[in-house]
């Protein structure tokens, strides 16, 4: 193991050189600038731009060059919004398929520009593949961030299966992805395990103000198991216990995993050596963690949190889980048609990939979901001839695990084409007034259209809300 991995890996997540090499783990160095330029005169531009290998500035008329992050600049901080390059040497993590393919190479810390996330799964290498098949895994485990799973899968490869996504945020957008993931395991049993962080004291750097932003991994764990629970799947949220924080007030597993083979390090023994003698210690506390994992209706009977700490939770889950019926157009829609018209861009020489059919009806839908922000929208389903099609089309991307292909048909089939229902949005306001101990309560509506410009506030009791005939009259 080089210095640089030493550094990063062994030394404070106790990710040994040996499974290190099993999962492909490497360094950024400044010689591969070199290989890469060779790598242009082999590959088209085109193609190693799709592969982030490459880039290309933001100026007009730029020309692609290797890709910096694959040669030691990397991400080295964050300040007011803004993140902090230098020549960093971030980790290279292989991303494989379950066939062992190499299907993308991220920078740790920052995706590759261009790139759309993914949620990642330690797979060993090819030369290592048949040391480490087994039979279907007893549980799976999701987590946020690779180094954590990788921890996870030096200590339990055995009987578990375990995937990251790169932020608990990332939750929604990746869902359909940690589904297919829990399909292709054949696991029913899975355990969404975030971090535990301290954010109620001034004194850590996770400290966080406002209360209700102190339990945001406890929520986005929550809102992950519901969803697999709604699946079919046996969905648990785990707690990692507070006797894994370190100095800074956090718990991840591959920080406890470094805390826990602590005692057992010594200066003359090798890290294979240490390892050995920590890991029956890692097991025995890392598996009561996930055994010990409770349900949606135990947590909340659990006491696990103050009941004042529990209501805020249960309100934000709530408020994530709700679905709305008519959804007003907004920046999520103006990201969407921003992808699809990428992806268009990308794939527009590739018949294989994404037909000019598909291509037609994606640019058209961009057009649209453009056209339906500061509008409620409404979405026509596709008939069952056009399901079809999409379908054919996803399982092709899936096979190939093309990502923006994948989540594409995935946008197609759920949605369908989104049509315009007014071109206006409303934003309900309310004000609680108390009258000799009587709380009632009187409401108004406020009205944007889509061009800009409020046209003012609606006064009215809160049931006419609910009577669509009244509120059109008003309007």
């Amino acid at each position: 193991m080089d210095e640089d991995l030493e550094s990063k890996l062994w030394k404070p997540r106790s990710l040994t050189p040996e499974f290190c090499q099993i999962l492909g783990f490497r360094s950024s160095r400044r010689e591969y600038e070199e290989i890469l330029r060779e790598m242009g005169k082999r590959f088209p531009p085109e193609a190693l731009l799709i592969s982030g290998l490459w880039t290309r500035g933001d100026q007009p008329g730029a020309e692609a060059r290797p890709n910096a992050q694959y040669c030691g600049w990397g991400v080295v901080g964050k300040t007011q919004g803004q993140w902090l390059w230098d020549w960093s040497f971030p980790i290279l993590i292989p991303y494989l398929n379950r066939y062992g393919d190499l299907i993308d190479l991220r920078p740790h810390k920052r995706t590759q520009r261009g790139q759309s996330p993914r949620p990642y799964t330690p797979r060993p290498l090819r030369v290592y593949r048949e040391r480490f098949k087994k039979d279907i895994p007893v549980f799976a485990v999701i987590s946020e961030g690779e180094f954590k799973v990788a921890a996870l899968f030096q200590a339990l490869h055995d009987c578990g299966a375990f995937t990251a996504i790169p932020g608990i945020t990332m939750s929604k957008q990746l869902y359909c992805d940690i589904e297919m993931w829990m399909d292709e395991s054949g696991c029913r049993q899975v355990v969404v395990a975030f971090d535990n962080e301290e954010k109620g004291d001034p004194n850590l750097p996770g400290y966080k103000a406002e209360r209700y932003r102190r339990f945001d991994s406890e929520i986005w764990a929550r809102y992950l198991c519901q969803r697999l629970v709604n699946r079919g799947f046996e969905g648990r949220v785990g707690h990692l216990p507070d006797r894994w924080r370190n100095e800074k007030g956090k718990a991840d597993w591959d920080g406890a995993m470094a805390l826990l083979t602590g005692s057992a390090r010594s200066a003359l023994a090798s890290a294979t050596e240490i390892w050995h003698g920590a890991q029956a210690k890692v097991r025995a506390e890392f598996l009561p963690v996930i055994n010990g994992a409770l349900d949606l209706k135990q947590i909340g009977r659990s006491s696990l949190y103050a009941e004042e700490d529990e209501k805020i939770i249960f309100r934000e889950f709530k408020r994530l889980t709700f679905e709305k019926k008519l959804p007003p157009g907004g920046d999520d829609e103006a990201n969407l048609a921003k992808r699809l018209d990428r992806l268009c861009a990308r794939a527009r020489n590739d018949e294989e990939r994404l037909p000019a059919k598909a291509r037609s009806y994606l640019r058209a839908m961009a057009c649209i979901y453009r056209e339906v922000v500061g509008c409620y929208y409404t979405s026509r389903p596709l008939i069952d001839k056009e399901r079809e099609y999409w379908q054919q089309l996803q399982t092709k991307a899936h096979g190939r695990d093309d990502v923006e292909v994948k989540r594409a048909c995935e946008l197609v089939l759920r949605n369908g084409m989104p049509e315009v229902v007014s071109d206006f949005v409303t934003e309900p306001l309310f004000a609680l007034k108390k009258f000799e101990s009587t709380v009632c309560m009187s409401g108004w509506c406020s009205f944007t259209r889509c061009m800009g410009g409020c046209l003012g506030r609606w006064s009215c009791r809160p049931t006419v809300f609910a009577r669509r005939k009244n509120t059109a009259d008003g309007c």
